[in-house]
């Protein structure tokens, strides 16, 4: 789609840093070591790694904002679209979903 901001790894990084000043917690490591793995993944399958990166740190920015399990990717999803990352959105809404179902969601559904 054209248009779509396209994240920074630096940006990335400086969004997570803002957002951990607000909630600590083990949703930071997460987040780090799933922006780690999803670079490794993507650099073997020569993709994106930055972007893979990028979004591999923010698909849980949610937990920033609250300690809910389904309300974190809406959260999220709220966030980064409000920044203007709609792809960085999409991750932070579909990555809690194996299969694009609602009712496949690991976790409490608490909104």
């Amino acid at each position: 789609m054209a248009g779509l901001k396209k994240i920074s790894r630096d940006t990335a990084e400086k969004i997570l840093k803002d957002r951990e000043t607000y909630r600590q917690g083990k949703w930071i490591a997460h987040s780090r070591n799933v922006a780690l793995s999803a670079m490794i993944i993507a650099d073997k399958l020569k993709l994106d790694s930055d972007l893979a990166y990028s979004m591999g740190l923010l698909h849980d920015i949610g937990r920033s904002f609250t300690e809910g399990q389904f309300k974190h990717i809406v959260c999220g999803y709220e966030y980064m679209k409000s920044l203007g990352y709609f792809d960085a959105a999409g991750i932070c809404l579909s990555h809690s979903f194996a299969v694009q179902d609602i009712h496949s969601y690991v976790g409490a559904i608490d909104i």
